[in-house]
């Protein structure tokens, strides 16, 4: 088993020190070395993460994980992580993002609760995509009066979390919905290969129950 660790000057790499273990848990040690040869920097490959509006969504977590690997960075006030990486191209890599300290009222009023039942009832349907994962606080691929009374119980102070436990979703920006008005056509990627996005992991934050996105991406 190893694990490496890459050391990086002025967006360049100096040299890694790879962990070599022989399975017995004492490890052979740490192996020094300068050669690079098939390592691959990607100095301005941070990960991102902002709201539909492109506002930068302050302290995500965005791991970049192999089998027997994981790193997580945390975007800063900018939406955005400036710890560089580097990696080996034959690796398969794979990254997500979350975010779990949040006020889970943060951006629920009233008004979300008016735009939903209107999509409900089809006075005026939604037909944007995230906003419709937004109004589905209970993961149930559909939007009805369960997901109205969760959110107003939240609002009200009367729960604390939605039924699915989660407070904001994250779908990567290079994801294309091939139904927009019925995001769960297909199964939506949470995870994805760091190089089918081309080794850079930008999403976009969805704050479930805010349908009008009056979310502070800062909190």
């Amino acid at each position: 088993e190893e694990h490496t660790q890459f050391f990086m000057l002025l967006n360049e790499p100096l040299f890694h020190m790879r962990f070599i273990s022989d399975g017995t848990g004492e490890g052979q040690g740490w192996e020094f070395t300068t050669d690079v040869i098939n390592f691959v920097a990607h100095p301005q490959e941070y990960g991102e993460a902002l709201t539909i509006h492109r506002e930068p969504i302050n302290n995500v977590g965005i791991p970049i994980f192999t089998s027997s690997f994981t790193d997580t960075f945390y975007t800063s006030e900018y939406g955005q992580t400036w710890d560089y990486f580097g990696f080996y191209p034959e690796y398969p890599y794979s990254t997500y993002a979350f975010k779990t300290e949040d006020n889970i009222q943060n951006g629920l009023t009233t008004l979300d609760l008016v735009r939903i039942k209107k999509h409900i009832l089809q006075v005026d349907p939604m037909n944007n995509p995230y906003r419709l994962l937004a109004a589905d606080v209970n993961d149930s691929e559909s939007i009805t009066t369960l997901d109205l009374v969760a959110i107003q119980k939240v609002i009200l102070g009367i729960e604390t979390e939605f039924p699915n436990q989660q407070i904001w979703k994250f779908v990567s920006i290079c994801y294309e919905f091939p139904v927009p008005s019925d995001p769960w056509f297909e199964p939506i990627p949470y995870t994805y290969s760091v190089n089918e996005l081309a080794g850079r992991p930008y999403f976009y934050g969805i704050k479930l129950g805010d349908v009008n996105e009056s979310v502070d991406p800062q909190l």
